[in-house]
C-alpha cells in the first residue's frame, strides 16, 4: 500500500511479492494515457487497492495527479490565476488564486491602493501628526464648525466678533452692553467718553453728562419735589394730553370759584360728571337692545312694536358705576316693550317685585344703578 515508506534491503536478503507490491508498485509513479484507463487499474480482481498517496502521470493532459483518500487532484507548480490575484487558502486548507477586494487592492505589479473613502477615524494613529497642509483649501478666515448635521464645515465668523486670515478678532462696534462687562472689571475713569468726572474726581454726574432728552418720567424720584416754575408754559391743548384720570376719581382745581365754559359734546362718565346739556336719545327700531356703557345718562325711545326688549347686562359682562341713570321711554301706540336683566337684580320702585318689567306705550321708567349687582326702576307706565 501506499506510504509504506522505505526499506533497506541487505545482501542475500529474499524480495517477496508482498514487498514488491509496498516499496515499489505502490509507491511507483504510474504512468496511464487517460483518467479512464488510470480509475479501471484500481480496485479490480487481481489490481491494487487505491489508497491514499499514491501518484499517476496522465499522458492525455500531461498532468501529475495525487490521490488524496478520497479524489485524485493535479499536483502543480504553482496555484493557476489571472493577474493580480494573491494565493489564500479556502476553508478546507487548500491553496487557491483569490482577487483581493475591500479597503484595500493590488494590481499585478504588486501595487496596492486604499479605496476611496474606506479610511475612518479609527484607521488612523492617536500620533499621526497629520500636516495641516494635507487638509483641503478653506476661505481665508473662515474656521472648522460642526454644522446641524453635526459635520465639520467651513464657516465664516459674523456677528459681535470676526477673526481675519491671520487670526486677528475684532469686535464690532456698539455690540458690548453692560451685561458683557465684569462687575470686577474696574474700567478706568479715563476710558469712559465725555466729561465722565468732575474736575475734583468727586464721581458727581454733570449735567453735560446727561444727552437731551433722554430722561423719563421712570427716571424721576416720586418725591423729587420739582417747583412748578421748573415746568414750561403750557397751552390749554397740552394740558389737557397730560389729564388722564377723566374717567377716574381724580380731582382737578383751577382756582377760587372758576368760571368754566363748557365746550360742545359729552361728559363720559355721565353717571357722576357735570352730565349731559340734555339726556341724547338712542333710538330702538327693531331687535331690542342691551346696554351699553355708553348709554349711561341718555334716554332709550322705542318707536316701533315687535317686543322690543331692553336688557341689562350682568355686571360681571358691562360693569356699570353705581349711580348709573338710564331712562326708557316708550314711544305712542307702541306696545311689547320690556325690561329685561340676565343675571343681577331689577326691583320695581315702591314695591317688593323683581325681575322683568313691562312699560306701557307712552310711558316712561328711569333706571338706576344702586348696588353693584341691583338696579332699581320707577315711572309711569311701569309695571
Amino acid at each position: 500500500m501506499a506510504g509504506a515508506g522505505v526499506r533497506l534491503f541487505t545482501a542475500g536478503s529474499i524480495l517477496t511479492a508482498q514487498q514488491v507490491n509496498e516499496y515499489l508498485m505502490d509507491q511507483a509513479v504510474c504512468v496511464f494515457n487517460d483518467s479512464a484507463s488510470r480509475d479501471a487499474a484500481f480496485g479490480g480482481v487481481g489490481e491494487p487497492a487505491l489508497s491514499e498517496g499514491r501518484i499517476a502521470y496522465l499522458k492525455s493532459d500531461d498532468t501529475l495527479y495525487l490521490y488524496t483518500g478520497s479524489a485524485w487532484v493535479e499536483v502543480q507548480s504553482g496555484i493557476p490565476g489571472t493577474a493580480g490575484q494573491v494565493v489564500v487558502y479556502d476553508s478546507s486548507g487548500d491553496p487557491i488564486a483569490q482577487t483581493l477586494s475591500g479597503d484595500v487592492t493590488i494590481n499585478s505589479s504588486g501595487v496596492t491602493a486604499i479605496g476611496s473613502g474606506v479610511i475612518v477615524n479609527a484607521d488612523i494613529n492617536a500620533s499621526a501628526a497629520i500636516a495641516h497642509s494635507k487638509l483641503t483649501n478653506i476661505t481665508a478666515g473662515s474656521v472648522l464648525l460642526g454644522n446641524a448635521s453635526n459635520v465639520p464645515t467651513a464657516t465664516a465668523l459674523s456677528g459681535d466678533v470676526t477673526v481675519t486670515s491671520s487670526g486677528v478678532t475684532a469686535i464690532a462696534s456698539g455690540v458690548i452692553v453692560n451685561a458683557d462687562i465684569n462687575a470686577a472689571a474696574a474700567i478706568d475713569k479715563t476710558k469712559i467718553s465725555g466729561t465722565a468726572i468732575t474736575a475734583a474726581d468727586t464721581g458727581t454726574v454733570t449735567s453735560t453728562m446727561i444727552l437731551d432728552g433722554t430722561i423719563l418720567n421712570a427716571d424721576i424720584n416720586a418725591s423729587a419735589g420739582i417747583a412748578l416754575s421748573k415746568l414750561a408754559t403750557s397751552t390749554s391743548s397740552q394740558l389737557a394730553s397730560i389729564i388722564s384720570d377723566e374717567t377716574g376719581s381724580g380731582a382737578l382745581v383751577f382756582g377760587t370759584s372758576p368760571t368754566i365754559t363748557p365746550a360742545a359734546g359729552t361728559v363720559t362718565n355721565a353717571h357722576d360728571g357735570a352730565g349731559y346739556m340734555g339726556m341724547p336719545q338712542v333710538s330702538v327700531t327693531s331687535g331690542g337692545r342691551t346696554l351699553a356703557a355708553t348709554d349711561a345718562g341718555k334716554h332709550i325711545y322705542v318707536t316701533t312694536n315687535n317686543s322690543q326688549a331692553i336688557a341689562i347686562p350682568a355686571n360681571g359682562t358691562t360693569a356699570f358705576p353705581i349711580g348709573t341713570t338710564i331712562v326708557v321711554v316708550v314711544g305712542n301706540g307702541i306696545t311689547g316693550t320690556t325690561v329685561t336683566i340676565t343675571t343681577d337684580t331689577l326691583r320695581l320702585a315702591n314695591s317688593s317685585s323683581t325681575g322683568t318689567r313691562s312699560i306701557a306705550s307712552n310711558g316712561m321708567g328711569t333706571l338706576l344703578k344702586i348696588n353693584t349687582t341691583e338696579w332699581i326702576l320707577s315711572g309711569n307706565g311701569v309695571t
